[in-house]
């Protein structure tokens, strides 16, 4: 309520060390993200809260440049 909306995920190694981060500024397309499944190239993004499940296509995220 309080703070600005802002979604955000982020991927960690087995040393908890960042290896990549999606963004939605102003949370435009998802709420509130607080786990995220991958199954056959498709990233599934929920949050306990929602009563939507999020898709996005695997392709999308791993073409960006790293």
């Amino acid at each position: 309520m309080f703070m600005p909306k802002y979604a955000l995920a982020v991927e960690l190694d087995n040393s908890g060390d960042i290896i990549d981060s999606l963004h939605d500024p102003g949370a435009k397309r998802i709420g509130a993200v607080s786990e995220i499944f991958e199954f056959n190239n498709t990233l599934y993004i929920g949050h306990y809260q929602s009563k939507y499940l999020g898709v996005l296509q695997s392709d999308y995220f791993y073409k960006r440049e790293k």
